[in-house]
């Protein structure tokens, strides 16, 4: 969770950067999950629809569904709040967190827990309404449902795609 806070106070600091559109729009992405106190990666995927305002304000939000994990699974509902803070031509990098709950599921055993994310991004524009993005994030769940279960986290990288509508 320090890591987390360290990433908010950051991004409140850097200037804002414009955006390749405005209003609401939808996301899908995937990639592949590093499992902390586990072995190897794991598959993750999901969804996400938000609102940006780019004239107004550096700030936009969304909400996420997404999926990861093989042996300790987990299915989580995440609320984001993202900031753009820097642009270089069509590349635009983004940071934000998110909080949610995760729903972790292991040797037939389930919970659900608290959930929170840090994520730092770049999206490429690839037209007036679309752009490709490539996310890195970390993500806390709390522990894993079995007794004695390690700790559920996560390192994601993800690549998705985002249309404006």
């Amino acid at each position: 969770m320090k890591r987390i806070a360290i990433i908010a106070m950051t991004l409140l600091a850097v200037p804002a950067a414009a955006e390749p559109f405005d209003g609401a729009y939808a996301r899908i992405f995937g990639g592949a999950a590093a499992v902390f106190d586990g072995d190897g990666s794991s598959p993750v995927a999901g969804a996400a629809v938000g609102v940006r305002q780019s004239e107004t304000s550096p700030w936009r939000a969304e909400l996420e569904v997404s999926r990861r994990g093989e042996a300790l699974e987990g299915t989580g509902v995440m609320v984001n709040v993202l900031r753009d803070v820097g642009r270089a031509g069509d590349v635009r990098v983004y940071g934000g967190l998110g909080l949610g709950a995760m729903r972790l599921e292991e040797g037939g055993a389930s919970a659900t827990n608290a959930a929170a994310q840090a994520i730092l991004g770049a999206g490429v524009d690839i037209g007036q309404t679309a752009e490709l993005t490539l996310e890195l994030r970390h993500v806390e769940a709390g522990s894993s449902p079995l007794p004695g279960g390690a700790d559920a986290s996560w390192t994601d990288i993800t690549a998705g795609i985002a249309f404006g509508f």
